[in-house]
């Protein structure tokens, strides 16, 4: 917060300093905690659903490129914006499931789900003294042209970076999960899993815990 509040006092950052600028914030903040919820740390989908968040916030802070046409947070800025910074303490960006619908035929013995699986979500968050985030469920226009961006090309980046195509299809194998579970779809076509089921024989393979 002290560096955040210094650089503001020197002033908006000059033309090509906001790479520089970026890896100073990255040396003060250090190494960050990640934490997983609902799968397995060691699991191959958490290893795939942190890596396409950490990999969506480079993108966001234009550390790494997902291509011309996708823009990232400075990209966005406004020449104004650059010269009289908004007031901000903490940008949040999360990748969370967006389908158009669920459809089924009346005995719901078919299901169809469309429209895109994967859409980028965006806050504007306030930093305490003690380093909390207290969410404010608002996103400041930039942060927000940012999020719906990404949404928008997200077809076009998960063809050129393959863990973005990854988590949309983990996306789409959680959501047929959900309804097999919600719908009973196991017990009523007789399925009892076999080697898939808890006990069975089938172990997923386990990895190093991000």
């Amino acid at each position: 917060k002290e560096y955040a509040e210094a650089s503001q006092a020197r002033g908006p950052l000059a033309p090509g300093a906001v790479r520089n600028w970026v890896k100073s914030l990255s040396a003060q903040l250090g190494p960050q905690d990640v934490v997983v919820w609902g799968v397995p740390a060691d699991s191959r989908v958490a290893r795939v659903i942190v890596e396409a968040d950490y990999r969506m916030k480079l993108i966001g802070i234009d550390k790494i490129s997902a291509g011309r046409e996708v823009a990232s947070y400075f990209d966005l800025l406004t020449a104004e914006q650059r010269r009289n910074p908004v007031p901000m303490e903490a940008l949040r960006w999360w990748l969370t499931m967006k389908y158009d619908a669920v459809l089924h035929n009346p005995d719901k013995t078919a299901f169809e789900l469309v429209g895109q699986s994967v859409q980028c979500r965006s806050e504007n968050q306030m930093l305490t003294d003690e380093g909390k985030h207290l969410p404010t469920g608002v996103s400041e226009g930039t942060n927000r042209l940012f999020a719906e961006g990404f949404t928008r090309k997200y077809a076009q980046i998960a063809a050129a970076e393959p863990v973005f195509a990854d988590a949309r299809n983990l996306f789409d194998l959680a959501l047929v999960s959900a309804l097999l579970q919600k719908e009973g779809l196991l017990a009523r076509a007789q399925w009892e899993l076999g080697a898939f089921a808890p006990e069975g024989a089938y172990r997923p393979a386990r990895h190093g815990v991000p």
